[in-house]
């Protein structure tokens, strides 16, 4: 009878060993042995989702970009670049919107710039914190026509090209308005023959 209850004793003893040792062994596993990788997920989605937001402000345009404007003028060869005020429409520009807004402007630039020869309008350089474009103006030259020109105390008639000398003139540049003296220094144009003819009648002595 003893060897009995002593082996319902060592049962009951295993038993309540085995209980305690499984509620320990899950509570360690409900905190403490978890993969440390799973642990620190919503740190990496945090991560994630700032690098997002980081990547989409770069690649807008902001009230913060510096904007630079470039004049390549290739009828002077001069090149200058200038800090702008970033125009409002500018604003939230993707890389892809400028180069098209430059693309139309090229097509229906304003009067001044038909009036320099616009020739391009390209992108330089974009990021967030600076955005570089660049004018180029370039006059078509004439193939045809005359120019009149001021030089050395008269007026002179040249071909298209500006080298060839058509015909001299004795009209002295003593005898013009200044403003109109002013003009042949840089060059009259005259598209036909008709037109030279009518100027050079109107004041020839």
């Amino acid at each position: 009878m003893k060897k009995m209850y002593f082996i319902c004793f060592i049962l009951l003893t295993a038993g309540v060993i085995f209980y305690f040792s499984y509620e320990y062994s899950k509570e360690n596993l409900g905190k403490g042995t978890r993969d440390p990788e799973l642990q620190s997920m919503p740190e990496v989605e945090q991560r994630m989702e700032q690098m997002t937001q980081t990547a989409y402000h770069e690649s807008k345009i902001t009230n913060i970009t510096v904007v630079k404007l470039q004049i390549m003028d290739l009828n002077n060869d001069t090149f200058e670049e200038e800090k702008i005020n970033t125009p409002v429409y500018f604003l939230e520009m993707e890389r892809e919107d400028l180069i098209n807004y430059l693309q139309e402007y090229l097509k229906k630039p304003d009067a001044e710039d038909v009036k320099r020869g616009l020739k391009a309008f390209e992108l330089v350089k974009f990021s967030r914190e600076e955005v570089v474009i660049r004018k180029t103006f370039q006059k078509d030259e004439k193939k045809d026509g005359y120019y009149a020109m001021a030089e050395n105390g008269y007026v002179t008639i040249y071909l298209a090209d500006r080298t060839t000398i058509y015909d001299y003139t004795d009209i002295a540049e003593a005898e013009l308005p200044e403003y109109l003296l002013e003009n042949l220094k840089k060059g009259i144009y005259f598209e036909g023959i008709r037109e030279l003819y009518e100027f050079l009648e109107t004041y020839s002595s």
